[in-house]
């Protein structure tokens, strides 16, 4: 049975990630944003870049998923590191892992919210 790709661009705008052009980055050639929100507010973002690149094995493609949070000691940068290889095809991981992974960071950290909804007041 042949791995399949479990990530590509059509497979991200399938799962709610919007491409955006950034500047001023030597890595990546190709960029994408997803927010994450409740009924309490955005809790955060997550982004990936895609990073294509030739050497003497031949043609090689990266995508890197990334998210930031506040914690108590400041912002941290959390970043995926090889998850998808190769479009994922080694590693047979799915956009569905990366988001439960920066979920159970985010909720492990007690980070705020990057944006609460103004509540709207009851009126008797």
């Amino acid at each position: 049975m042949d791995k399949q790709k479990t990530v590509s661009v059509e497979i991200l705008k399938e799962n709610g990630y919007t491409e955006y052009p950034e500047k001023n980055s030597e890595l990546g050639n190709r960029f994408f944003q997803k927010k994450f929100t409740d009924e309490t507010g955005v809790r955060y973002f997550i982004n990936c870049k895609f990073c294509p690149f030739s050497n003497n094995k031949g043609q090689l493609r990266f995508w890197d998923f990334s998210m930031q949070i506040d914690t108590e000691n400041g912002s941290v940068n959390i970043e995926t590191i090889q998850w998808f290889n190769q479009d994922g095809i080694y590693s047979q991981r799915t956009i569905k892992d990366v988001e439960y992974y920066f979920q159970r960071m985010w909720i492990a950290n007690r980070s705020p919210y990057y944006e609460k909804y103004k509540s709207k007041e009851v009126k008797a």
